[in-house]
């Protein structure tokens, strides 16, 4: 279990200063509250014994990312707003 008394208001000014942000009085003691309340729900999960478990890279499983690849007819010509298109393929400038 980790303790965290080194988190106070000393704390939170220096890293506010080195950060450049201008905190009033309010802001630093809400700051300290909400750190505290967010460490202590770290320390509540440190507490959880994985030793037992596999770890998890992805939340589910991939297992087939690739599709066939399949030829499919359009009900419209995309081609068809085009001006530069010869024999189904857009034509581009000639490069030299």
């Amino acid at each position: 279990m980790h303790k965290y008394d080194k988190l106070n208001k000393e704390l939170i000014i220096s890293l506010a200063n080195n950060a450049k942000l201008n905190l009033n009085n309010e802001e630093q003691s809400l700051l300290v509250k909400d750190i505290k309340s967010i460490l202590e729900a770290f320390n509540i999960l440190d507490s959880i014994d994985t030793s037992k478990e596999e770890p998890y890279y992805h939340p589910y499983p991939i297992l087939d990312v690739y599709r066939e690849d399949l030829k499919e007819d359009t009900l419209w010509d995309p081609l068809s707003n085009s001006k530069n298109n010869e024999n189904g393929y857009i034509k581009g400038p000639k490069l030299v």
